[in-house]
């Protein structure tokens, strides 16, 4: 009977299969004579109501139809049409993570008669070219386009896109660490998005506004948002959410230092995380191994780690790799397994490096190498120079002196003055090597719980887990903020562990960060502006001069030598 019984439904399984390929086969046959009837506008429409009907199941075809009604549209010469297909255009884009296409064409849908004259298509668009400006971490255009769309939606008075978009606002002021902005505009969207009763992104906000609060250390305003957004969730058995919520509380609370309560907050996340999802559950797995070293459970922190690591390389997850590599070398320095330390340190550096070569960079990551040198780049740069001055000379010698024998005098004080600038460029940078080697060393943590040790200690994670340096607008006020203590203990911790006043250790950073990327080869076709604005210099001049100060080289020679 049982037998019978499968049988029974397995013959309506095949039965059910069949009618939906079927009806599938003729939907498209369908609509491949429907086409082929219409022409003109009517054709366009078609098109993009195949496109939407495309969108999600084959995304190819989809961005074929769009394609084929932007030329259409095009010949005849109908404006809003032509919009709306490089809206389509760059909707396909967005999907394939190609965020600058996609940009393009939804600058070009902006820029018709159409887009202009459209508040609600201008928001839409703006939008879009927001979140994909924020993907390429190009956070002001992101910003600026995010505005832009407000604006449109308020014009066309559409109050919930208005909140919606103050909510992504309010994310990307956090990924600026423009902290006290997010939370005022995070607070507006909540407004907006209660009056649509928009609970999940009401959840979202109250999300943020807890993590904004607690990067600025207000523990009890922190509190009460965590207790809001976890509330709403589980109201919702939403546990997904719920999950993301322990773990950034857990992850702020290990921010604070108060390791026992993360670790149960981790843990709680752990709980509501589906194993299947991979990626997730064992970074959380992860964190909570972080969370167990720096209490000093460190056999257990190098289980949950290292099964962690192996686990997220094994189902090929690279985004948090590098961050999971550092920890593992932080354990085996605390066990006092020194080559072991330096083996993950090495396998970081070379996880980043394959992530430039491979990714292409689709969008710029944060960097998290915490311990990263330049030692042997360096090396390798100061011997193409000499090399390079060797080479030079030979050549001078010899043709000066068949040429111009009276002239002997004046080589050899060529000769001398070249050996010396390669003295001294080997001087400078070799200075510049002992600085960066000295702020490795110091920021490996020394025992005990003097003031200064503490506070460098927090000084170094900022600067290398969140590379505050590439603000330029860092100064040694804002630092003291970010760590709870004040300027004179931060620039005297700074003096006591290195040696160097406050803005010297700063640009002692931003030139390590400028030659690793005019080193890069993926990076090497970057403007100097470009390299400027990324390594937290104002302006182009400041960065020149600064580079010349450290290395003797400007920045355009260091790169042309190597």
């Amino acid at each position: 009977m049982k037998i019978l019984k499968s049988l029974f439904f397995l013959l309506l399984i095949v039965y059910f299969s069949t009618i939906a390929v079927c009806t599938t086969v003729e939907t498209d046959e369908n609509s491949g004579v429907e086409l082929e009837k219409v022409t003109g506008i009517d054709k366009v429409v078609l098109l993009h109501k195949l496109y939407n009907d495309n969108r999600y199941s084959n995304l190819t075809q989809a961005n074929n139809y769009a394609l084929e009604a932007l030329d259409i549209a095009q010949n005849i010469e109908n404006d809003s049409l032509i919009a709306e297909s490089y809206y389509r255009i760059g909707l396909s884009y967005y999907y394939m993570d190609y965020w600058s296409l996609a940009i393009d064409n939804f600058l070009l849908a902006i820029e018709s008669d159409y887009g202009k004259s459209s508040p609600l298509f201008t928001s839409r668009c703006s939008n879009n070219i927001g979140i994909c400006y924020e993907y390429l971490g190009k956070y002001p255009k992101a910003a600026a386009y995010y505005f832009k769309s407000v604006d449109a939606s308020e014009k066309n008075g559409d109050s919930l896109l208005v909140a919606k978009t103050q909510l992504n606002i309010g994310m990307l002021y956090i990924r600026m660490w423009e902290y006290n902005k997010s939370i005022k505009i995070l607070k507006t969207s909540i407004v907006g998005l209660k009056k649509f009763n928009d609970t999940l992104d009401i959840i979202s906000a109250y999300h943020n506004l807890f993590i904004a609060e607690g990067r600025l250390k207000n523990v009890n305003i922190t509190k009460t948002y965590f207790e809001k957004a976890l509330s709403m969730a589980l109201s919702r058995n939403d546990s997904l959410k719920i999950s993301d919520i322990q773990v950034d509380y857990g992850n702020l609370l290990y921010s604070w230092g108060r390791y026992s309560e993360a670790g149960k907050h981790l843990k709680r996340g752990l709980n509501y995380t589906d194993s299947t999802n991979v990626a997730t559950y064992y970074y959380i797995r992860f964190s909570i191994g972080k969370n167990e070293m720096d209490i000093g459970n460190l056999d257990k922190a190098g289980l949950l780690m290292t099964e962690a690591y192996e686990k997220l390389k094994e189902y090929d997850t690279k985004t948090w790799l590098t961050g999971i590599l550092l920890n593992l070398s932080r354990l085996y320095a605390k066990q006092n397994k020194i080559e072991l330390s330096y083996k993950y340190m090495e396998k970081a550096m070379d996880h980043e490096r394959m992530l430039f070569d491979k990714e292409k960079l689709k969008s710029i990551s944060e960097i998290e190498i915490k311990y990263e040198t330049e030692k042997k780049e360096q090396i390798l740069a100061i011997q193409k120079l000499q090399i390079k001055s060797q080479k030079r000379t030979i050549f001078f010698v010899v043709i000066i002196a068949i040429v111009f024998a009276v002239a002997l005098g004046f080589v050899l004080l060529l000769i001398k003055k070249i050996k010396l600038t390669n003295k001294n460029l080997f001087e400078r940078n070799k200075e510049l090597t002992n600085r960066w080697e000295k702020l490795k060393v110091c920021d490996i943590p020394e025992k005990g719980d003097k003031k200064s040790n503490i506070i460098y200690k927090s000084i170094s994670e900022i600067m290398n887990n969140e590379q505050l340096f590439t603000n330029p607008e860092l100064s040694v006020d804002m630092v003291s903020k970010i760590i709870s203590s004040n300027s004179k203990y931060v620039s005297r911790a700074i003096k006591e562990k290195t040696g160097m006043n406050f803005n010297s250790y700063i640009n002692t950073h931003r030139i390590e960060e400028a030659k690793k990327i005019l080193l890069n080869p993926v990076q090497k076709s970057w403007s100097l502006d470009a390299v400027a604005e990324k390594c937290g210099f104002n302006n182009p001049t400041t960065f020149y001069i600064s580079f010349k100060k450290y290395t003797g080289l400007t920045p355009a020679t260091y790169r042309n030598i190597n």
